[in-house]
């Protein structure tokens, strides 16, 4: 959501075009994508490991490795530094599956089915979707006093 602004604060200033944002912004977004599975695998990686369950975990680890490999190899030729972005993001919703599955489905479902707690989270989607768009606007604004002052 704020990805290109993000890039251009950072930045965008000399060398580094707007069309360099564009591709920056357009990476961050794709590798974005990645960060929810690979924070949830962290989580249950760890239950793995207090179940003495490493050499699973490793092997886990190992065939996701493997896979982002092929990914990133086939995906780079076709759409460049996207493609490794995309890839390291399917390579990490992989390592997701693989460690769920390794959990357990129906105890991973379990987790999930409370109604309450999708409320919760439903309501404070909503509270962070309203505190990003607050946010993007008073970036948008930091950025032009910042841009017209020669920073």
């Amino acid at each position: 959501m704020l990805s290109k602004e993000i890039t251009e604060l950072l930045f965008e200033r000399g060398q580094f075009s707007p069309k360099d944002t564009l591709i920056t912004s357009q990476v961050f977004s794709l590798y974005l994508l990645g960060l929810l599975p690979f924070g949830l695998t962290k989580l249950f990686s760890l239950w793995l490991y207090a179940k003495l369950e490493q050499k699973k975990a490793a092997k886990i680890s190992l065939i996701s490795l493997f896979l982002g490999l092929a990914a990133s190899l086939s995906l780079m030729p076709l759409l460049g530094v996207l493609g490794l972005a995309l890839a390291n993001s399917l390579s990490g919703l992989f390592l997701f599956v693989l460690t769920i599955k390794a959990f357990g489905f129906q105890s991973f479902l379990g987790i999930i089915k409370n109604l309450k707690s999708w409320l919760v989270i439903l309501f404070l989607a909503c509270v962070e979707i309203l505190l990003l768009l607050a946010f993007k606007s008073w970036v948008t604004h930091l950025y032009l006093f910042y841009y017209f002052q020669g920073f």
